[in-house]
Parts: structure tokens; sequence; C-alpha cells
């Protein structure tokens, strides 16, 4: 069963987050800027 592409990128950020990369108080990437970046990692979405 493939996991829904909204899943998968909460996923990433999450798993971002638990690595310390976004800090208490910072801003997660907007929906463009993450659109942008995962449309060139198609390994994250199948």
């Amino acid at each position: 069963m493939r996991i829904p592409v909204y899943q998968q990128i909460k996923d990433i950020l999450r798993e971002e987050i638990r690595q310390g990369k976004y800090k208490p108080g910072n801003t997660i990437p907007s929906a463009n800027q993450l659109a942008k970046d995962f449309s060139n990692q198609p390994q994250y979405f199948g």
C-alpha cells in the first residue's frame, strides 16, 4: 500500500524536527517551498 505524499512529507518534517534541523521558534518551510524541495526528489514519493 502506498503512503500518501502528505504523510511522507509529514514524516520527513517530523524526523528533521527530531534531529534538530528546526529549533523551537523557527518556522518550517512554506507549502510552496516544500513543493519545490520535494519535486526534485522522487525517491520520497513512490
